[in-house]
């Protein structure tokens, strides 16, 4: 019943919650990973651009199926909750696997961390669909879907500050001072794993009332086929340019972290100033996710993502240009991150307008899967970094432990500013042709309204 449904204020803090799991989690990838194979396992650039490439490339198809499998089931806690059960053990188990180094032959080597990223990637695709299926589930509004994407976007900043404050110490102090072993990188990475669990089992109690399971041999509703679910994708062309931006935002994103640990390494060559800078850039996300809802009251949030990427874009070239030191570095990057907090702000409550439009467009809602096509933007980012990482380490002439040059210096200095920024300005140049605004959705909704459109049903 209605009276039964947990206030808006828990329900987003708990999503809140879950997503500050998600992050400590996730962020052992998007920060360590690539030094981790390349200075732990002694992979090549060559080789570990390989692997990931190919890997990647998989987590991506399965990105676009997900949502084909979390819309056909329908298991005992209800079709997106269950998923919760399923997906965030799995993925936390072999997101901690990835962080061995076997005694194994090269080829052997390859093949163990090759199958362990498959695995995690499809269990972290399956957490991503069945959550952010969630914001469109729990509120119609536009106010209420910022607040939820918003909250979303705060949890994760202060898991990103948390996992800045707390990452490599404890890497170093499980490694006795040195950054190169695996056992660190494991141990961090498997009690991350624990909080993200015991983070979503809170958020997968409250939100009971909002997915039952569908009772045996109801046939209420008009049911999709394949054919009908291919239409929710295809004529959508706001959905289509939100992933093309949203792809282009994480790729940048991904590139800046995974050159992190190197930039401190051999340009700063200081490693335990990254502290500092993830720290840094951290809490300016925060505050950005705090400013957000506010700021989208005033303004269209479709405005509120385009400027935010183009203050990223914008500082990310000051960096290029000025960033001499790396104090200059930190200062410029953390201010730039205001915009990028904004910006990932929105993207949950953008995604829930495309769904809307599909409805709109095709009279029938599978809103699971639309928000399922919410985890390809992050697989791309991830197979896109990983080629430009491979590519970019390759050209500058980057050898695990070589002294640093001004030629290496001036090399990190373009990956790891003046590529996010062409990238920022490409996601927001996208964005200029997403023509669902705030009054657009609500003139949708009412037309959906009238029409009297039901809840479908997926075909078996």
């Amino acid at each position: 019943m209605e009276k039964n449904k947990p206030s808006l204020g828990l329900i987003s803090s708990s999503f809140g919650l879950a997503w500050f799991g998600f992050t400590l989690l996730t962020s052992m990838n998007t920060t360590y990973y690539i030094y981790f194979l390349t200075d732990v396992v002694k992979f090549t650039p060559a080789a570990m651009g390989a692997l990931l490439s190919a890997v990647r490339m998989i987590g991506l198809i399965s990105s676009l199926l997900v949502g084909v499998l979390i819309e056909k089931t329908n298991f005992r806690w209800g079709r997106y909750r269950s998923w919760l059960l399923i997906a965030v053990p799995g993925a936390s188990l072999f997101y901690a696997l990835m962080f061995t180094n076997p005694d194994l032959s090269p080829s052997l080597k390859i093949l163990y961390l090759g199958f362990i990223y498959v695995m995690m990637q499809n269990f972290l695709n399956l957490l991503n669909a069945a959550s952010m299926s969630f914001i469109s589930m729990i509120t119609q509004t536009p106010n209420g879907r910022v607040l939820l994407s918003s909250r979303r976007a705060q949890f994760m900043s202060v898991g990103r500050i948390i996992f800045s404050i707390i990452s490599m110490p404890l890497i170093l102090f499980f490694n006795g001072g040195e950054g190169a072993k695996s056992f660190g990188y494991f141990a961090i990475t498997a009690l991350f794993g624990v909080i993200c669990i015991g983070a979503h089992f809170i958020f997968f109690r409250l939100t009971e009332p909002y997915d039952k399971p569908k009772v045996k041999g109801d046939a209420s509703g008009p049911t999709m086929s394949i054919k009908d679910m291919a239409d929710q994708l295809t004529k959508n062309p706001p959905l289509l340019l939100l992933i093309l931006s949203n792809s282009a935002m994480m790729t940048a994103f991904m590139v800046m972290s995974a050159l992190a640990a190197y930039y401190f390494v051999y340009v700063v060559k200081n490693i335990a100033m990254i502290t500092t800078y993830m720290t840094m850039i951290s809490i300016t996300q925060l505050i950005g996710s705090m400013a957000t809802p506010r700021i989208c009251k005033k303004c269209d949030k479709r405005t509120v993502y385009i400027l935010g990427l183009l203050l990223v874009a914008g500082g990310h070239f000051l960096a290029w240009m000025f960033a001499k030191t790396a104090w200059v570095f930190i200062i410029i990057n953390g201010i730039a991150y205001f915009g990028y907090a904004i910006s990932t702000s929105t993207i949950g409550a953008l995604y829930s307008d495309t769904c809307d439009y599909a409805e709109w467009k095709t009279g029938k809602s599978a809103r699971g899967l639309i928000m399922s096509m919410s985890g390809i933007p992050p697989n791309i980012g991830i197979f896109l970094s990983s080629l430009i990482l491979s590519l970019g380490l390759t050209a500058i002439g980057f050898q695990a432990g070589m002294d640093s040059t001004p030629s290496l210096v001036s090399g990190f200095n373009t990956l790891i500013n003046l590529v996010p920024a062409g990238l920022m300005l490409l996601g927001a140049l996208a964005v200029l042709f997403y023509s669902l605004t705030n009054t657009r959705v609500q003139q949708i909704q009412q037309e959906c309204a009238e029409r009297g459109q039901a809840p479908v049903q997926i075909a078996k």
